[in-house]
Order: structure tokens, then C-alpha cells, then sequence
């Protein structure tokens, strides 16, 4: 889980085009995010009525218990950022995010529906 130190930018749907655009794109990039850790057999819950948009990530069989996951500009790249502050990866890797989210989650004892260790 790198720390792409940068200054992280604040996203809203409302606002200049630049930033109604930048707020539908991370939308977009917490969806291609859910449906990867969909894969790994996570829930995910979309919150996007909020600023900044969230991804409630959780096991099926304990909604109440999670993490949530932004995206966030670091120096370089747009980047998946948890809760907990851990920088789960570039959004053009949402695999590997979704990899890192499960690894940061499994710390808790927090284990997806169906999972049977590292793939």
C-alpha cells in the first residue's frame, strides 16, 4: 500500500464542468472498483448522494462492518484511498485496489463470502 504524497482533491457534482466532470469520473472508477471486489465476493454499497462519492466495501455476511474507499488525486495518478487513511492503488488498477482493500480488511479479521485464502 504505497503514500503517493500529493494534495488530494476534493470532488463535487456541483460546481464548474472541470469538477461536475472529475466527480462523474470517480463515480465511475468506484464502480469499476465494486465490481472487482464483487469478484473477490465483497459488498459494496455506492454512496454517492455524498461529497466526496464513498464506496462502502463489507462482507456479505456483515454489512454493518467495513471499509470505505474514495478516489483522491495523489502527485501522480488518481488513486483509491480507504478510510483508514492506506492508499490501495491507482485507479487504472482497480484490481490491484481491490487486492489491497481485501488484505487491509482480512488485518481486521473481515473475511469476503466464499473466500478461501490468496488467489
Amino acid at each position: 500500500m504505497n503514500d503517493p504524497s500529493g494534495s488530494s482533491a476534493v470532488l463535487s457534482p456541483t460546481g464548474s464542468f472541470a469538477e461536475r466532470w472529475r466527480f462523474r469520473w470517480a463515480c465511475r472508477r468506484l464502480d469499476k472498483l465494486a465490481r472487482d471486489l464483487g469478484l473477490l465476493g465483497w459488498g459494496t454499497e455506492r454512496r454517492y448522494e455524498q461529497m466526496p462519492p464513498v464506496l462502502h466495501v463489507f462482507a456479505p455476511d456483515a454489512p454493518i462492518v467495513g471499509d470505505s474507499v474514495t478516489v483522491v488525486r495523489g502527485a501522480l495518478y488518481w488513486w483509491y484511498l480507504s478510510s483508514t487513511g492506506a492508499w490501495l492503488g491507482p485507479c487504472s488498477e482497480s484490481w490491484r485496489a481491490a487486492d489491497s482493500a481485501t488484505a487491509l480488511l482480512a488485518m481486521w479479521g473481515i473475511e469476503p463470502r466464499g473466500y478461501g485464502g490468496w488467489r
